[in-house]
């Protein structure tokens, strides 16, 4: 028999918050028409070297390895830690056995170093926009954010001294992905890394260098990284992963750390998971000693390549007007911002019904912030099938403020009949007569509102349309129309219509403050 008693949860589940990148993938397994993933930052499925793996997988895991589904040491098998130590020799992240410590992915490595550093309370800085997979591992700690501006040359560490000072405490750690940094595709500069250092070192805190996308490079010139700037400094702890430039799924990744960490993270593990999944430890060490990986890097950064120009030839296309988006030199990621005032989040709805998935932009912000935002994945599309993506949720983009409009007053699906009148109005025909409809400063508008609606539903008749205008209280109209020879009573298209101030001028709120001309009253803030 149950009892009705609360359940005595930790005070530590207040700061569980989830990943709503994560959850995107059960969403989209739960989909049964065809979908565009671009939400997801994984590789694509003919991206990661499964015949590769299958052919290691058969004698690493064979009959003729009894050891290979058995507990393994704590800090990686030997095996691995060596291939690992080797690969690295000579590149910017290259280090010594007893800072190596073997994860379950890079997530666990962020798992680690916030069970070792960060205390209940504690201030922990993070980009924004930022992966919050990894602001949420603080928040499981009891972390409180200090969010920091992301530009073209990754966290603007210029104000990071300004906002720490304005706090009135310093950080215990500093969160950044300096290279290709998820989800803005951002690289931190040499400059911007040299004083991050500095400050950490004024401050004492620990700097978490999660870098998942280093190897991915594609363009432009190589940058140290923050584990070879840091010089063995033990405040920089480096996190890193096979997911990005193997295979997600394999869950094995690595922590770079002082090696007076070794003991503590090996202690802090066993109470997790006691060792990273052997059988996955196998095939990347299978990987590794045959000298796999500098060919696999070498296809995939020029893969990547084209696909990231292939994604901005199409968001040129079919939202250049109305966009802007960064323009990474590797990773996989775009970061798009909508200038007209569209809440990403409520298009994600409509996008997902036309067979696109992206990730809005709130979902990179532990605040919520960058509603005109959103993140593309160009690393797991072909092109072919990226235009087709683009296309798709521009398109709805474009006419689905009016759709929306129509949704939200109606309450039900918009009919196809509905779609059929919101399509025989262009987008350039509404935005035309919205332009038309501002006035200069300081002028009233002539008519009032009435007028102003009286002109789109002109529109409309001039376009074969049977309109008709109500009022619905004083000052506020609803416009409805139908096809030539529909039946039934009007459609609602474009629900009611103000005419909002915005200071000195006017402006029309065409749709419930989804297309407007002029200023705007209604826009994401700046963030």
């Amino acid at each position: 028999m149950h009892t009705s008693a609360k359940l005595p949860l930790a005070a530590r589940t207040d700061g569980l918050v989830g990943s709503v990148i994560d959850s995107s993938t059960s969403l989209l397994h739960k989909q049964t028409h065809d979908i565009v993933r671009f939400a997801m930052g994984s590789p694509a499925p003919e991206a990661i070297p499964t015949g590769v793996l299958s052919e290691i997988g058969s004698v690493a895991l064979g009959p003729d390895a009894p050891d290979a589904f058995d507990y393994g040491a704590t800090e990686g098998d030997p095996p691995l830690r060596a291939a690992l130590l080797d690969a690295l020799t000579g590149t910017s992240d290259e280090t010594t056995a007893d800072r190596l410590v073997i994860t379950a992915g890079g997530m666990q490595g962020l798992d680690l170093v916030c069970k070792l550093f960060v205390d209940p309370g504690d201030l922990v800085v993070v980009e924004s926009p930022t992966y919050t997979n990894g602001s949420a591992t603080a928040l499981s700690y009891g972390a409180e954010l200090l969010e920091v501006p992301v530009d073209q040359d990754g966290m603007v560490v210029e104000q990071l001294a300004e906002l720490v000072e304005r706090g009135g405490r310093t950080p215990k750690a500093v969160y950044t992905i300096p290279t290709f940094q998820n989800p803005s595709g951002a690289t931190l500069s040499i400059t911007r890394r040299h004083e991050l250092l500095r400050l950490v070192r004024q401050w004492g805190s620990v700097l978490i260098d999660d870098d998942p996308y280093g190897m991915l490079r594609f363009e432009g010139a190589e940058l140290p990284t923050l584990r070879e700037l840091g010089g063995g400094d033990p405040l920089v702890f480096s996190v890193r992963t096979f997911s990005k430039i193997l295979a997600p799924g394999l869950r094995v990744g690595w922590v770079d750390a002082a090696p007076e960490l070794h003991q503590l993270l090996i202690n802090a593990k066993q109470a997790m998971d006691t060792c990273t999944n052997l059988p996955g430890q196998r095939l990347v060490t299978g990987f590794l000693e045959g000298g796999h990986l500098a060919k696999h890097l070498a296809t995939q950064r020029e893969e990547y390549r084209r696909r990231k120009i292939a994604m901005q030839k199409s968001l040129t296309e079919h939202l250049g007007d109305i966009a802007t988006w960064t323009d990474p030199e590797g990773g996989f990621f775009l970061w798009v911002t909508l200038h007209n005032g569209v809440s990403t989040q409520e298009l994600f709805d409509v996008a997902l019904a036309e067979g696109v998935a992206f990730i809005p932009g709130p979902a990179f912000s532990p605040a919520g912030h960058f509603h005109d935002a959103l993140r593309l994945c160009f690393a797991s599309t072909a092109p072919q099938r990226t235009e087709e993506g683009i296309a798709r949720p521009a398109a709805r983009h474009r006419s689905g403020c009016r759709c929306e409009a129509l949704t939200a007053v109606s309450d039900r699906p918009v009919t196809p009949q509905e779609q059929a009148i919101l399509d025989a109005i262009s987008l350039e025909d509404l935005e035309g007569l919205t332009r038309a409809l501002v006035k200069a400063p300081g002028e009233n508008p002539p008519g009032g509102e009435a007028a102003t609606v009286s002109v789109l539903a002109d529109a409309c008749v001039d376009r074969g349309l049977q309109c008709r205008l109500s009022e619905v209280e004083p000052q506020r109209h609803n416009l409805a129309a139908t096809l030539p020879g529909g039946d039934g009573p009007g459609l609602l298209l474009l629900g009611h219509t103000d005419v909002v101030p915005i200071g000195d001028g006017w402006t029309v709120d065409a749709v419930g403050g989804q297309v407007r001309g002029g200023g705007s009253s209604g826009a994401a803030p700046a963030t």
